[in-house]
């Protein structure tokens, strides 16, 4: 439901807020466009590593879209 929430609060979101920057502990100076996309990329491979075991256990999950895929749409 956070996600759901978070996206839909992105969504609402002129062009110019993901141009904004703030600074990341290890990355230094990141834009919230970065912090998206890297957020993307993570929960991307999770669900990789999570398909794989449940492959392996016999109980492999239907594919959804990746990230970039939705962000194409």
């Amino acid at each position: 439901m956070n996600r759901e929430l978070t996206a839909e609060i992105l969504r609402r979101q002129p062009d110019a807020v993901f141009a904004r920057t703030g600074h990341h502990n290890e990355d230094g100076e990141k834009s919230l466009a970065d912090f998206v996309v890297s957020y993307a990329d993570h929960l991307d491979r999770h669900m990789g590593f999570i398909r794989q075991k449940r492959a392996l256990l016999g109980k492999p999950l239907e594919e959804a879209p990746r990230a970039e895929e939705l962000a194409e749409s």
